[in-house]
């Protein structure tokens, strides 16, 4: 019998990035494990006393270039490397950030 939960394996797949001139990518999908690891960094401030995370930009942006180090296979980028890149680069974080992470609207 196969087991049901193989569905939910990281999957690798592979990505034109415009900002990075239609470059190709491959990225996997972040494990349960990832993203208590992200999670815990972007509420690493606590919360506030009605229940609300305290949230501060530099950890928004350390969980955002967290998330995108984790994911890229090829190439490999760690987190220390894409903090050194220039703000020239942030387009194509961003752009890798929401395939990783995509945005979902309240509406749906």
């Amino acid at each position: 019998m196969k087991n049901p939960f193989e569905q939910f394996n990281g999957k690798e797949t592979k990505h034109k990035i415009e900002a990075l001139g239609g470059a190709e990518v491959t990225l996997r999908e972040l494990s349960l494990a990832d993203n208590a690891e992200i999670e815990a960094l972007l509420y690493k401030e606590g919360f506030n006393d009605d229940g609300k995370p305290i949230m501060s930009i530099t950890n928004i942006n350390k969980a955002k270039l967290m998330r995108v180090s984790k994911a890229l296979v090829v190439p490999v980028m760690t987190m220390e490397h894409l903090e050194t890149l220039s703000l020239h680069s942030l387009n194509a974080i961003n752009e890798i950030a929401d395939i990783v992470n995509p945005r979902v609207d309240e509406g749906n």
